[in-house]
């Protein structure tokens, strides 16, 4: 499966930056897979969206601007 082979080789760049990860697919209202994937520390955005770019194929330079988002998390550390 392509989907399988595209991701497993986005994980094993997360792994080379030494991040952890957990992920989930879930497919867009079109049909379209999409992947949702949190990740332990701080990954360059647009690092993130030229390495996935090039392990899809697409060639698509909208696929460049669009196919990915990179959000950070804050959260509350008191307990």
């Amino acid at each position: 499966m392509v989907l399988k082979k595209q991701l497993n080789s986005f994980l094993q760049y997360l792994r080379r930056l030494n991040c952890s990860y957990c992920w989930v697919l879930e497919f867009q209202k079109r049909g379209a897979p999409h992947f949702h994937i949190l990740v332990s520390g701080f990954v360059p955005k647009d690092e993130v969206a030229r390495h996935w770019f090039n392990i899809v194929g697409s060639g698509d330079v909208k696929h460049l601007c669009a196919g990915t988002r990179v959000e950070g998390i804050e959260g509350d550390r008191g307990g």
